[in-house]
Order: C-alpha cells, then structure tokens, then sequence
C-alpha cells in the first residue's frame, strides 16, 4: 500500500473540530467527528461534505468509537455522559440509543471491536464497553437489546475485586487513568495512568494480568493497534512513540502487583525539533507507522516504515496545529484535524497519463519552440464538404428521362 502525499480537500468543520474516527465497521468513507462544542458530525468522504450533525451533548467530545457493525456510534463527552447513536439509516435522523450517565467527565468511552449482531439485519444484539471518567475506577458495561428494541444496561467496575476489598484508590488501575482500550482481537483491556504505567486486563476474566512501565513517569495519552492484531503503539507524554509485538507485552510476568519495565521493539521520534505527538496510527497493512506533531503553529504527519523506523515521507502544511489523525481502514487516506476546527483529507497524488488517451500523445517536462510545417493548420476539411455537398445536389436537380 501506498502511503498519502498531500492534502487533496479541505472541509470547514466552523472552528469546532477536535478528534476524529473512521468507521472500520464497513461503511469505510465515513469519519465521526467530536467537536468542542458538544456536537457530533459525521462526513462522508464519498459527498466530500459532512452528512450529519448529532446534537445530545453540551460540553466538548472527548471520544467517539464505532461499533463493529459499523451501526451504532458511541460519543463520550466531559458533560458526565456517552451516547450510543443509532446511524443505520442514512435518510433518517440520527436516534439516541442509550444515554450512560457518570459522575464526573467521561475522558474515552471504547466498544469492545467484536459484537453478537443479528444474522438477518446485522444488527448488533450486544456490545462491550469500557468507560474511563476522571479521578473514577474505570467502568466495564454490557448493552444487550431486548424485546423492545433498547438496550439494557449492565455496569460494573472493570476489574473484579476481591470479597470485602472496597478501596480502590490503592489500586494502580485507579491513579489518575487517562486512557482505555480494547485491544485489536478484543481479548485484552489496556489501561494507561498519568504516571506512566499500562496495566493489562483479561476481558474474559476481567482480572489483573500485568503492569509494565514503557518510559519513565510520563502519562500515558494513548494506544493504537494494528489491523492485523501484532503490535501496539503507546503515544507518552516524553515525545517518543514506541510500538511493541504483542507477544512481547503478553510475554511478561503475570498475576504480579510488581511494575515491569520493557524496551520497545521500535521508537519513532523527531531528533531534530524534539516534537511531542497528538496521536499515532498504523497504515491498514502494518507497512507504515504515523505520528501527527504536537508543536504549535505546525502541521505536520510524519510516516516511517513500522518495520525499521526510518522516515519516509514528512507531510506539512503551513497552518494551524495538529489535534487528531486518522488512516482509512483499506485506502492510502488520511484525516487530520486542526486547532481551527479544518479537517483535511490526504490522498496519493494521482499522475495523468495522457498517452493512454492519444498514443502520439508526447508529455513534456518544459516547454519547447515547435515550428510548424507549411499547410499543417489550414482548414481545407470544411471547404471540401460544401463542395462535395454542392456537386451532390446538383446532381439530384438534373433532370433523368425513364420513359425513352
């Protein structure tokens, strides 16, 4: 797969975009974007235009994830609530689904990548979510639709605790979390703190596997994984990306309360400016690897090869900061959205070959003096009709003699 070269639109979101998703549930031309003022829009990369508008928060979005239907949109707002969106039908209004309300502001609401859906409609019957609010043990939460069509809820804490263990400010999965995630197979829950510890929880047990501390004691901001479920990025505070092999991580000791410490299979990071990054994401294939600059006044996407960490390819715009990007699910395409609220699409530049319209057809880097040969543009073609057209009606005119 190739990798974008340049912005080929740009679409004006008012000066209210700040984060943004492709729906990898099937309809891949779709981006959510969560806006500062409490809206969600939706473009659709095919109309080159936002599509829709959902209006159901009144404090800035802080994340938005789809389902693996690619149905259902799930929005977290620092209004202490998330919103499960029904979008299946693209000519109807959008319908609030379920509305999960907290105690404090919801930092990232995930749906867990893997869903029970219907066999006829596709619809998903049930979801896993994992919910992370500030200064809260974070949340683990079933939606299962019932005979009326909602959803009903389940809630609990993330982690099972043990009989009678009710302080859980103690615990490292408590401490000022700043981000959770399902990993790429759905099998395991990465929770990340401000004090730079990732702790890795069992979905199906919901237990404590492992702590492990990627850099020294800057917070974790987040995690991207690959499509094809072998590695995972950790974007710190420290301005070094780091990706590991999953097995790498799984290998580590379990059932410990002990904080391990492990190197990255690969750094990513800007020797020259020392930049720290908004976000970092895989190309579909695993061949890339991207991290979008934090640096003010500098939009900038920088993209190495995953497999050896080499830079190949700096995109910049001359214009405001870069807050959030994200690749197509299949295509070489990248959203990235500015601090003035733009969301610019890239793309591959596509080159014109006209000689496949006109064989003679002869391109040229520069321009040339051509001298034209004698008779070449006289226009002799229309001049020879009228006088064949003449001649021709002449000979209707005559007069034939059928009776001798």
């Amino acid at each position: 797969m190739d990798y974008p070269e340049a912005v080929a639109y740009t679409l004006d979101g008012d000066g209210q975009l700040a984060l943004c998703r492709f729906n990898d549930g099937g309809k891949y031309n779709l981006v959510a974007v969560g806006c500062h003022d409490g809206s969600v829009r939706v473009a659709d990369l095919d109309c080159k235009a936002f599509a829709r508008d959902l209006l159901g928060h009144v404090a800035p979005v802080s994340s938005v994830s789809w389902s693996p239907s690619g149905r259902l949109l799930l929005s977290a707002a620092k209004d202490w609530n998330a919103i499960l969106w029904d979008l299946a039908d693209p000519q109807a209004a959008a319908r609030k689904e379920k509305v999960l309300r907290f105690a404090s502001p919801v930092v990232i609401a995930a749906i867990h990548p893997v869903s029970n859906r219907d066999a006829a409609t596709g619809a998903d019957l049930s979801l896993r979510v994992v919910v992370c609010c500030l200064n809260q043990y974070p949340y683990l939460i079933d939606l299962q639709r019932d005979e009326t069509g909602g959803y009903v809820e389940d809630r609990s804490f993330l982690v099972k605790l043990d009989e009678g263990d009710v302080d859980l400010t103690k615990s490292n999965e408590f401490i000022q979390t700043t981000v959770a995630s399902f990993d790429a197979s759905g099998d395991y829950i990465f929770l990340g703190n401000a004090k730079g510890i990732v702790t890795v929880v069992d979905n199906s047990t919901r237990s404590v596997l492992m702590h492990f501390r990627p850099s020294g004691t800057a917070s974790i901001k987040g995690f991207q994984f690959s499509s094809d479920r072998s590695f995972v990025a950790i974007n710190s505070a420290d301005k070094t990306l780091r990706s590991y092999h999953m097995h790498t991580i799984l290998g580590l000791e379990r059932n410990t309360s002990e904080v391990q410490t492990i190197e990255p299979d690969f750094k990513y990071f800007d020797s020259i400016d020392q930049n720290r990054w908004a976000q970092c994401v895989f190309s579909p294939d695993s061949k890339y690897f991207i991290g979008g600059s934090a640096v003010k006044n500098s939009h900038k996407i920088y993209i190495w090869e995953r497999s050896t960490a080499a830079l190949v390819k700096l995109l910049e715009i001359q214009k405001d900061s870069l807050m959030d990007i994200a690749w197509h699910p299949q295509l070489p395409i990248i959203v990235s959205i500015s601090t003035a609220g733009m969301m610019n699409v890239w793309t591959v530049k596509v080159h014109e070959n006209w000689s496949a319209f006109a064989p003679d057809f002869k391109e040229l880097d520069e321009n040339v003096e051509y001298i034209e040969n004698e008779d070449e543009f006289d226009i002799v073609e229309d001049a020879q009709k009228r006088s064949l057209a003449i001649s021709k009606a002449a000979e209707e005119d005559e007069f034939v003699d059928i009776m001798s």
